[in-house]
C-alpha cells in the first residue's frame, strides 16, 4: 500500500447543512499550492472554478481549510485523489484539506467572500 492509498482510505465523503464562506487563503504558503492546483486544473475542463477558502462546516467549532471546486456535471472522485498527490507533497501526509464541489448557489457565495484562483475561460 502506498501512499496515496493511505490518504484515499481518509478521505471520506460527508455531508454538512450549513457551510459557511470565512475568507480567503492566500499568502506564501498557499501561493504555490494553488499555482500546482491551477496546472492541474487546466487539464481538466469540466473544472469551471476553484476557490482555497476558509470555511466552517455544520456546527463547528473550528474553520476548516477548503478547496471549492465549481465542475460542469458531476463531481469527480478523481480529482479528489489527484488533489490529495498535490497537497500531500506540499505539506506532508497528515494535512488536512476538505475539497468540496460547489452548487451554484454555494459557488455564488463563495464568490462574495474570495475571487477564485481558478476560472475557466469562457
Amino acid at each position: 500500500m502506498g501512499l496515496l492509498d493511505t490518504w484515499s482510505q481518509r478521505a471520506t465523503a460527508r455531508r454538512a447543512e450549513r457551510m459557511e464562506f470565512l475568507g480567503e487563503q492566500s499568502g506564501s504558503v498557499e501561493d504555490p499550492l494553488t499555482r500546482d492546483l491551477t496546472l492541474e486544473f487546466t487539464t481538466r475542463p469540466a473544472v469551471l472554478r476553484a476557490y482555497l477558502l476558509d470555511a466552517r462546516f455544520g456546527d463547528a467549532a473550528e474553520p476548516s481549510r477548503a478547496l471549492c471546486v465549481r465542475m460542469a456535471g458531476a463531481d469527480d472522485p478523481g480529482l479528489v485523489t489527484r488533489v490529495g498527490e498535490i497537497y500531500r507533497r506540499r505539506f506532508g501526509s497528515d494535512a488536512v484539506l476538505d475539497i468540496v464541489f460547489l452548487t451554484a448557489e454555494q459557488d455564488a457565495a463563495a464568490s462574495l467572500v474570495s475571487r477564485p484562483f481558478f476560472s475557466r475561460a469562457a
